[in-house]
Order: structure tokens, then sequence, then C-alpha cells
């Protein structure tokens, strides 16, 4: 399957032009993740899709970029509510170069949103602030502020949270030789898998049905859609996810990245970071429309419900020592605690005044 990257500014164009599948699609959950493969660990955003009428998945990339904010479709092929895919390469395409190494921060499933009204939400995000900028427009900034507008317009929600978490708004930059290691590991580990894999695979086809028609046509939802989601979400992409970020997780264990942290370059970004987040506030902060913004955000979050769930909250002792590590390194720049709670504050503010427009613009949520 051919990978696909569309500009956030053509997304809707993109969908209305391939209305099958997509007009039947919602989105039942969204990933914030770091990407292992990128020296300054770049965060993004994965994003479930599930067919309405055949309950087959897939994820969506969505990130910005210094050049765009862009959706990348065609990592992960259709999957069937079984978990078995619609091409070789397996939900996740294991080996492939241009596949990110995950690691998983925190986690929101919910009911469904329509795929349309998603894509409304992302392309007010760019209108709003169109343009990278190194200081307050970046991919951490991106992540963290779509993030929070799934937390506002979602409603029934389940939030988890994994111990990389702690790695938000902190620089985790390995040395290079290490970072090369880590990801040769994880590579070698998962051809091994996938040579496995492909004589279960192998074996099980020998009994399948000849005449069996296509997945599209033979894996239908069960009739309660709620329940749908939760199948496909809980029993299929969400292990998947899991399993891609702990085997990544598992290979930087393997070349001990803890005394193996570019420690020139961790302290260099924790302080533009400090300068970042204090630029993105000080400018957000002083809108007009502050409190109106913050209140409608609160207003959405008060209907949303969130309950959180245990999965994935369990510290891991690894995670921690390379965190005490890398702030330890960091210490002398990082931003203190009311400057980070200023952001946070800012990050809310930004998600009210995008949440109240879209609105406006007739998006139900």
């Amino acid at each position: 399957m051919a990978v696909t990257t569309v500009p956030i500014v053509n997304f809707l164009d993109y969908l209305s032009q391939n209305p099958d599948p997509y007009n039947d699609c919602d989105v039942i959950s969204v990933t914030h993740a770091k990407n292992l493969d990128s020296r300054v660990k770049h965060e993004y955003l994965h994003l479930i899709i599930r067919h309405r009428t055949t309950n087959r998945w897939r994820r969506l990339l969505a990130e910005r970029q210094n050049t765009q904010d862009q959706v990348i479709i065609g990592f992960w092929p259709w999957v069937d509510q079984g978990g078995s895919a619609s091409s070789s390469s397996g939900p996740v395409a294991l080996g492939d170069l241009e596949v990110p190494n995950p690691l998983l921060m925190r986690n929101l499933h919910f009911e469904p949103l329509n795929l349309q009204s998603v894509a409304k939400v992302l392309l007010e995000v760019h209108r709003q602030k169109p343009d990278y900028n190194f200081f307050f427009a970046n991919c951490y900034w991106y992540s963290d502020t779509v993030f929070q507008i799934f937390k506002g317009m979602a409603r029934g929600t389940q939030y988890r949270k994994w111990s990389w978490l702690s790695f938000r708004g902190i620089p985790l930059i390995l040395a290079f030789s290490a970072l090369q290691a880590a990801i040769k590991f994880k590579k070698e580990m998962e051809t091994v898998l996938e040579g496995a894999n492909s004589k279960a695979d192998g074996a099980e086809k020998q009994n399948e049905d000849a005449g069996s028609k296509d997945a599209l046509e033979t894996h239908k939802a069960p009739g309660d859609a709620a329940n749908s989601d939760v199948s496909v979400f809980e029993e299929n992409a969400l292990p998947d996810e899991i399993h891609v970020s702990e085997s990544t997780k598992f290979a930087m264990e393997q070349v001990s990245v803890i005394s193996n942290l570019d420690e020139p370059a961790i302290l260099r970004v924790t302080k533009e970071r400090k300068e970042e987040i204090s630029a993105f506030s000080a400018l957000v902060l002083a809108n007009p429309e502050k409190e109106a913004n913050l209140a409608f955000f609160e207003s959405c979050l008060s209907s949303s419900k969130e309950a959180e769930v245990g999965q994935g909250t369990h510290p891991d002792p690894f995670v921690d020592k390379l965190v005490a590590r890398v702030v330890e390194i960091g210490s002398a720049e990082a931003p203190s605690k009311e400057e980070e709670a200023r952001y946070e504050e800012a990050i809310r503010a930004f998600a009210g005044a995008v949440l109240r427009q879209v609105r406006q613009d007739g998006v139900v949520f």
C-alpha cells in the first residue's frame, strides 16, 4: 500500500474525493507518541479510524512538520475486527523504514467522532496558527494542543497514560551512536518476529476456506456500535500500539541509553523549550478572549466525563531512571513550575478558541 501524505489544508478535499470508504468512518481514539527515530524525538498523534459498516480500522498520523501540518495515510492498512490485515504487512509494517518507532505517552478512547468533523478541527488549528515556529508552534505544541482539543470535544472518554508521558516537555536526546544501535537492534528483533509470524500465518491460511469473500464484505460490525468500538480498540488497535512501544523501549534498554545521552543537546533544547513555552503563553494569555476561551474549554471538559483507566499507568523503573537523568542534565535551564502552569493554561485557552470557532461553524460535538 502506497503511503500518502496529505497537507491539512487539503484533507477535507481528500476525504470528499475518496468517499469510499471515508464517508462512513469515525475516529474512535487518539494516541500521543514520540518517535525514537527522530533526533529530537518528534511528537505526533495516531488517530484510529473505524469503518462503520465493516468495523475495519486503520491509523492516520497527524503531525506538524516545519513545512506544513499534515496527515499520513498508508503506514497501516485496513485491518478487520479479528486483527488480520488486508495486506501482508499486518497492522504495523514491521521493518518498514518509513514507520515510526513510537514511545507511547497517552491515549484517549472515546465515542465515535465523525472523520470529517475531526478534519475540520485540524484545519481550524492550522488556520489559527498556520506557520511552524521553532519556539512556540512546533511539533510538541501541535501534539499537546490537538490532544487537549480531543479531550474537550470527545464524549465518553477513557484516558490512559504511560511512563513515557514523563518526557512530555523534557528532551530525550540520545547520542547518535546509541540511537542508531537501538534502531538496528529493534529492526533485527522485528525481522525475527516477522519470520515466526509468517510461518504461523502460512499454516493458518491452509485451513481457510479458499472461497471466502473479501474482509470488507465478511467482517460486519456487531449490532451494538459502542461494543464494536471497544472490540476494535481494546482487542486489536491498543495491543498493537503497546507491543510496538514496548519493543522500542526494550531496544533502548539493550543499548544502555541512560549512559549514552547527548548531554549538551539536552541542555540546549531544555533552554529552548523554556523560551518556547514562555513565548506561547505570553501570546495566548494576552488575547482579550482568553477568559471566554478558557471558560468554553472547561465547559466542554465538564461534558466529556473522562474516566482514567489503569492500564499503562504503572511506574517503569527504566523510564523513571531515564527521566531522572535527563531532568538532572537540563535542570539549570528548565522552566519553573509557574512557567509550566502558565503554559498549560495557554494550551487550554487555545483549545477553547478552536472549539468555539468550529462550534460556530457547525461542527457537532
